[in-house]
């Protein structure tokens, strides 16, 4: 395989253990590895990490891309080696067509459609056609781009609801795309939170894709922040979701609006206690295992 054609492209698979990780991608990288896909095995679930966190399955399936001139066998022998095993598991290498890689990732990255009208569009594929808002916005993770259904979820809703002339509190802000999505269905003003500096830096980014930075203030979640909203979406975790129950009750408006998510379907009535004083949640859709709770503010 080593004599191939520069030009070709093998695809490398096996699959592994956590505890193998290190190890593995330390001699994928001596060995030229292009490109690195690691995905679980089974039915674990991994949820959004809090910074500094790079949480990954127990079980895993990795694939690589290597050039056609790299050394597999010798790859496989010391993997094998390092690893003290005899095999790799459903060990697997393919030959890939030459392709233009960049233009095939450009086809796979197509707009997402919310609702009637609100699209989120990869800045290689807007949409010219004025009855529908884009947003643009490249896909990287699943948590930020509204292919995730926790994000797809608070989109579905703020399309949904008047945001006309409102001020928005987005708050677990991550890529920026709830709020810019809100300001760009009508919003007033958004006050996008995060604790990640560096989440906070690519909404602030993607802000100035979308031409509305001067409608948005991004800001760390230990910063003072004066002003009451008229609307607040938090898309983050149910653990700290009941911790800001009472910060979410001074943040917003009488009569203001409440959507949360980030909910797995076995939390929903621990997380509509936590808001009893804070809010009534008229509203409680699902898709998968992901649950959105919306509703007014509470009159106590």
């Amino acid at each position: 395989m080593n004599r191939s054609n520069s030009q070709d492209c093998y695809q490398f698979e096996f699959e592994t253990e956590e505890k193998y990780i290190e190890i593995i991608e330390e001699n994928l990288y001596l060995h030229g590895v292009i490109s690195i896909t690691i995905n679980g095995r089974g039915n674990e679930q991994l949820f959004e990490p809090l910074p500094g966190e790079i949480p990954i399955w127990k079980n895993i399936h990795i694939s690589c891309l290597f050039g056609g001139k790299s050394d597999l066998a010798h790859l496989e022998s010391k993997l094998l080696q390092e690893l003290n095993l005899k095999i790799l598991p459903k060990k697997k290498i393919t030959k890939v067509t030459q392709k233009n890689w960049h233009e095939e990732w450009q086809k796979s990255c197509v707009p997402i459609k919310i609702g009637k009208r609100l699209r989120i569009c990869p800045d290689h594929s807007t949409i010219n056609d004025d009855k529908y808002i884009q947003v643009i916005l490249n896909p990287g993770l699943a948590f930020g781009t509204g292919s995730h259904p926790t994000t797809s979820l608070c989109l579905e809703w703020l399309e949904a609801t008047n945001l006309n002339k409102k001020n928005v509190l987005d708050y677990g802000c991550g890529s920026g795309i709830l709020g810019i999505s809100a300001i760009k269905l009508g919003a007033n003003h958004v006050t996008g939170v995060d604790i990640d500096p560096q989440a906070i830096q690519a909404s602030k980014e993607n802000a100035k894709k979308n031409k509305v930075e001067d409608s948005i203030h991004f800001i760390h979640c230990d910063e003072e922040n004066a002003r009451k909203y008229d609307v607040i979406v938090a898309n983050i975790l149910a653990k700290p979701l009941i911790g800001l129950s009472s910060y979410f009750s001074k943040k917003l408006k009488d009569d203001g609006l409440i959507c949360v998510s980030g909910i797995l379907a076995p939390q929903t009535d621990e997380i509509r206690r936590a808001y009893e004083s804070v809010a009534n949640f008229s509203v409680c859709h699902q898709e998968g295992d992901w649950v959105m709770l919306a509703g007014i503010k509470s009159c106590i």
